[in-house]
């Protein structure tokens, strides 16, 4: 069984240096982030960072997919989350029970939508999931959308040195 990618050697500055710009990149976003959002949006955009600085020619690293993915977990994350405090507001349903089941619904629509739209980008439908079971507001939306676009402009100004590392 073999652990470590034995091709890493044949491009390890390109690692170093893709891994170093995550990681100032990412460092930018989270000194924001401290009182608007929670732990699984950040973890949502964690895992975009990685498509953006380690798959950017990939499909889901496209402005296309980067953009409309996001848009599309935030707008099914946060209608489900809605959703879900109706539910257990009009019903017997408790709070717990209807988040476990709109969570679920939620990732299940941001796939839908994200694949009938071709704007597939995988951490999008952990946003979704963010959006139900951590507490948000249009601050967390505009937070999620700066963060997105920074990740964006940055791939475009430093395209010249990024390449697929995986």
């Amino acid at each position: 069984m073999r652990i470590l990618d034995p091709n890493v050697k044949d491009h390890l500055g390109s690692v170093l240096l893709q891994s170093g710009l995550a990681t100032l990149v990412i460092f930018v976003i989270v000194l924001f982030l401290d009182i608007l959002i929670g732990p699984a949006v950040v973890a949502a955009l964690g895992s975009t960072t990685f498509v953006v600085f380690a798959m950017p020619n990939s499909p889901p690293a496209q402005p296309r997919r980067l953009f409309g993915g996001n848009i599309i977990g935030i707008l099914t994350g946060a209608g489900a989350s809605l959703l879900a405090g109706c539910l257990a507001s009009r019903t017997a349903i408790t709070p717990q029970a209807s988040q476990l089941l709109f969570t679920a619904v939620a990732v299940g629509a941001a796939i839908l939508a994200m694949v009938i739209t071709d704007t597939a980008h995988p951490p999008a439908a952990g946003l979704a999931l963010g959006f139900v079971i951590d507490p948000w507001n249009v601050y967390t939306v505009a937070f999620v959308l700066a963060a997105v676009t920074l990740l964006a402009v940055s791939k475009r100004l430093l395209r010249r040195h990024l390449r697929d590392l995986v």
